[in-house]
């Protein structure tokens, strides 16, 4: 009884001290954000007020969404859509840009629909439909005890 007392005492002051990591986890990368953001901005108002244009660097990833069935496929279209996880009609999938993946997302462009998503666009996505894989289970992303 003692040891499953002391064993739960240790627990809670761990998952005390992750909490405490993770809000200076969170309000450093909030931090971060907020300086891009800003910078962003102000690259954008110097370049107007210099009478040029300021042109933002390419996306990173594109979210790219399944919107044709299985009707009419070409091979090379089929091993493309398996390639980028889009099995079914309206999958969605991140997909980190480079040249290979830009020329499969552009050879499929008829059958899929793609765009750059936000910051916030990519965290609603990952805590509403987000989930990990454990022992071979697939377990819903609440909380971040999944992603440890």
């Amino acid at each position: 009884m003692a040891a499953h007392k002391a064993a739960r005492e240790a627990s809670k002051k761990e998952r005390a001290e992750k909490r405490k990591t993770h809000a200076a986890n969170a309000e450093k990368y909030a931090k971060e954000y907020a300086t891009a953001d800003r910078a962003l901005i102000d690259a954008k108002r110097a370049a107007k007020k210099a009478g040029n244009f300021f042109v933002e660097g390419q996306a990173k990833i594109a979210f790219v969404i399944r919107i044709r069935g299985i009707n009419k496929l070409s091979p090379k279209q089929k091993k493309i859509m398996q390639l980028l996880r889009l099995r079914q009609l309206h999958n969605g999938v991140f997909v980190r840009l480079n040249k290979a993946t830009m020329n499969m997302v552009r050879y499929v462009e008829p059958l899929i629909t793609y765009g750059y998503p936000t910051r916030s666009t990519v965290q609603k996505l990952i805590y509403g439909r987000g989930y990990g894989k454990i022992n071979r289970s697939r377990i819903a992303l609440n909380d971040n005890s999944v992603v440890e």
